[in-house]
């Protein structure tokens, strides 16, 4: 309790089930921190943004750019948006997570188009396998998304079947 005001304290206030507090709680409440593999804090999306709510990103930077596709949905210009889609590569089943996928209505084509989208801060060898299997067993343009210097973000690279196009 807060003496001076007999409020309970701000990290001792109930949470209510559901909440992105109560979410945060349980969340940290895990056994040992582990900490992610190239330094990257894991993050939660704010309460603006409740179809993310609850939703734990790998990286400050992924948050970041679901908060830009949601308001980019919001205005119509995607829409399906899915966090963490399961897309299977090659015979041997090569399970992999890009970080978004959705639908976008593309300059030049008729009707919304499927798009994959691959945050990312560091390339590192787990993805560069990826990046090689994609132009072949991929199932669709999959967008390789970087921070720009000033803020904002940068599509860098497409990848889709048979080619590689690099943005500038």
């Amino acid at each position: 309790m807060n003496k001076s005001t007999d409020r309970p304290a701000v990290d001792q206030a109930p949470a209510v089930r559901g909440s992105a507090l109560f979410l945060k709680r349980r969340w940290l409440a895990g056994k040992k921190k582990k900490k992610n593999k190239y330094h990257a804090k894991k993050a939660i999306a704010s309460a603006d943004y409740p179809e993310l709510a609850g939703k734990v990103f790998r990286s400050k930077l992924e948050r970041d750019r679901a908060c830009f596709l949601v308001r980019q949905m919001r205005q119509g210009l995607i829409r399906n948006l899915e966090c963490q889609p399961l897309i299977i590569l090659t015979e041997s089943a090569i399970k992999y997570h890009a970080d978004f996928s959705y639908d976008e209505q593309s300059a030049g084509f008729h009707g919304f188009h499927r798009y994959f989208e691959e945050v990312k801060g560091k390339e590192l060898y787990p993805w560069l396998t990826i990046k090689q299997l994609w132009p072949e067993y991929g199932t669709g343009i999959l967008r390789v998304v970087k921070r720009k210097r000033g803020g904002g973000f940068k599509i860098t690279e497409e990848l889709m079947r048979g080619a590689i196009v690099k943005h500038k």
